[in-house]
């Protein structure tokens, strides 16, 4: 009986925990019901508040028109923006005008305001037409002041703190404005704006360290115009042109030595971006110091003269202030002008920049050498020396005697043909002095603005190859096809249907076609870039033959002829594996690109294919595909040594992968015998 007793009261006494359990659990349940739900609340609430503000910043609550967009981006961004103490802004590297080139003759741009407010009233015209209300499409001014609150709470110091300013407090504004162009009939107004415009930092150079390929979609886009940032200490407001035009003698006493040390800065300042605008081959540029604007203009009948304006918005817009904002004068309206000349010019082609260069002066003057070489005490007075000075007088605009004499660059610029002595220079160091041999002729602080091609239209007759290319191993040799985009262009020059042509001599014509000019059937596609090269788009003229070269500067052209050996040692599997290499080509002048990469050599290849991740609908295993192409390289003895995805490309005639770049390969036996079928396969192979 106990035993039964106490079985039972161990049993309830089990019923109690069980239950007290269960009742724990319950609670703990009800207490995660309670804290999944507080925070699933708070989740949206903030997902709503984020919303909200991301509707804010795009101008989707209270969206502006044009005229309070541009008031409000001068009034949140321009104004408030501060500036470190020259005494506290970061030094940063100095990038040395020496042996650049360098304006003859320095003239004030008299035109450009009239452009500027011209230019404005169109754009005002188109958002602001006289037949219905504006309409608000822009960021609202709570926007513009929640973007302005992040970007000025800080004061500026570095070259890197201006170049995000201006990044977030004009250029993204700019490109929002051409966008909002583009969606309205423009055609009679401005009908040049192309496809928008992008602003992008430089970052194409080449190197001898190896990087990820880059790739783009759609044509290569166009240069318009040049954008250099400046600590402020280093562009004066005022005498540009004494700035660059320099006296004889130095002054001896302090304060004008200040201001003649500062006169160098601002002239080396100046003479930079001529110099970029002048390898670049285009028209326009303009320096900023976040504060002060210099708009530059090279004319293409002169380019030894520079034209400038000089502008400080926020004190222009002061000065200019009355009854109505004056809103053609702030940072945003005279860059946009800018920009709206820009589009409607060309670049300049290889052959006019050669012959500037070759013509013009040159800049004679250390500024690092001269900065390190001044006492504390000057530096802090040559820091210290500035003033404003309204960009325009009051009444009207800058006129200046264009018929007075030009004034020689004598102290700091000097002939093509003279030496220039250079206290830092050393005998040794001719071979980096040569700009094709340079791996990167950039500072950070330089910027670009691009024209955005138009959205690329389907494959036309010139790109696309014939479906009749997969038939190719059991054609005759030589002979091209009747569906070939190029067919004409071939039937011109030969009339059996063979190729007029042998491949070797591909090379010995485009050599001679590209010395005699180098911008003759030859296209950068600037984003297509390696660590040691850059794509052109080549076709030989009056043949049609179009496929690419890969271009590179003096120093690594070593490297493109150890990726042609490899490419000779794999002959047999040309066309099928890896692209046909048709040969090399060295200019006896560069050619300048985007980024100032002075290209002298060109190794040629057919087009290999898109990138792995560009072939929509196809999902190719690279792991699997890159065990096949090292196998089959690994017969005839060929260690790629850098195969990743950049490298592989997808050959839609091929219906395969193919391997590139193979300037680290490592060739480890001689290859086998080529067979006569391997060549016919080459020369079939090169993209028509």
């Amino acid at each position: 009986m106990e035993t039964s007793m106490e079985e039972l009261e161990r049993r309830l006494k089990e019923a109690e925990a069980r239950a007290e359990e269960a009742e724990d659990r319950a609670e703990e349940e009800a207490r995660f019901r309670r804290e999944a739900e507080r925070l699933r609340r708070e989740a949206e609430d903030r997902a709503d508040g984020e919303e909200r503000f991301r509707q804010t910043l795009e101008g989707k609550i209270n969206p502006a028109t044009f005229e309070s967009f541009i008031q409000s981006c001068h009034e949140l961004f321009a104004v408030p923006l501060s500036i470190q103490p020259k005494h506290k802004s970061t030094k940063g590297s100095i990038t040395s005008p020496a042996g650049r080139c360098c304006p003859t003759t320095l003239r004030k741009w008299a035109d450009f305001p009239r452009l500027r407010d011209e230019l404005f009233e169109k754009v005002l015209s188109l958002f602001h037409p006289s037949d219905s209300p504006p309409a608000g499409a822009f960021l609202s001014s709570e926007g513009v002041k929640a973007v302005g609150n992040l970007v000025s709470r800080r004061s500026l110091g570095s070259e890197l703190d201006f170049m995000s300013y201006e990044r977030f407090a004009v250029e993204e504004h700019i490109s929002s404005i051409l966008q909002e162009l583009l969606k309205l009939d423009t055609k009679t107004k401005l009908p040049f704006l192309g496809s928008g415009v992008s602003f992008e930092n430089h970052a194409n150079t080449l190197s001898d360290t190896p990087e990820p390929r880059q790739q783009t979609d759609g044509e290569a886009e166009t240069l318009l115009y040049i954008i250099e940032y400046k600590a402020s200490h280093k562009l004066r407001p005022a005498n540009l042109k004494e700035d660059v035009v320099q006296a004889h003698e130095i002054p001896i006493d302090e304060e004008e030595k200040a201001i003649y040390n500062l006169r160098q800065l601002s002239g080396a300042a100046i003479t930079q971006t001529f110099d970029y605008m002048i390898r670049e081959g285009v028209e326009y540029g303009y320096l900023t110091t976040g504060e002060a604007f210099v708009f530059l203009h090279i004319k293409e009948d002169d380019p030894s003269t520079l034209y400038y304006h000089f502008s400080e918005p926020v004190e222009d817009v002061k000065v200019k202030n009355g009854k109505t904002f004056p809103y053609s004068y702030t940072a945003i309206s005279s860059v946009l002008a800018l920009c709206l000349l820009a589009l409607d010019s060309e670049v300049r082609d290889q052959r006019w920049r050669s012959l500037a260069i070759s013509q013009l002066h040159t800049w004679a003057v250390d500024i690092e050498y001269l900065l390190e070489k001044m006492p504390p005490e000057e530096r802090r007075r040559t820091l210290s020396a500035s003033s404003y000075i309204p960009s325009s007088p009051l009444s009207s605009p800058i006129q200046e005697d264009q018929s007075r004499p030009s004034r020689r660059l004598r102290h700091s610029c000097a002939d093509p043909d003279d030496t220039v002595n250079n206290p830092l220079s050393d005998s040794s160091e001719e071979d980096e002095d040569d700009p094709s041999n340079r791996t990167s002729h950039v500072p950070p602080g330089k910027d670009f603005a691009v024209v955005i091609p138009a959205p690329r239209p389907p494959p036309s007759k010139w790109q696309q190859q014939s479906q009749e290319e997969r038939k190719r191993k059991r054609e005759p040799d030589r002979r091209y096809y009747q569906s070939c985009p190029n067919v004409a262009l071939h039937q011109q020059m030969s009339h059996d249907g063979t190729h007029p042509i042998s491949k070797a001599k591909v090379a010995i014509l485009l050599d001679s076609q590209l010395n005699d000019d180098p911008d003759n059937g030859c296209w950068p596609l600037m984003k297509l870039h390696g660590a040691r090269g850059i794509l052109f788009k080549m076709t030989l003229a009056h043949y049609g033959y179009t496929f690419v070269g890969k271009g590179t500067i003096k120093g690594l052209v070593s490297y493109l002829q150890h990726e042609a050996k490899a490419y000779d040692a794999l002959s047999t599997l040309q066309g099928s594996l890896i692209p046909v290499c048709l040969g090399s080509v060295n200019l006896n002048e560069p050619y300048i690109t985007t980024g100032l990469d002075y290209i002298v050599h060109y190794l040629l290849l057919s087009w290999a294919g898109d990138d792995l991740d560009s072939i929509p609908g196809r999902d190719v295993d690279f792991y699997r595909e890159a065990r096949k192409l090292q196998k089959e390289l690994g017969r005839y003895g060929v260690v790629h040594g850098d195969i990743r995805p950049a490298n592989i490309t997808w050959n839609s005639e091929l219906s395969r992968a193919m391997l590139i770049d193979f300037d680290q390969a490592r060739l480890k036996r001689k290859r086998p015998a080529i067979h006569s079928h391997s060549v016919k396969r080459a020369l079939r192979n090169i993209v028509h």
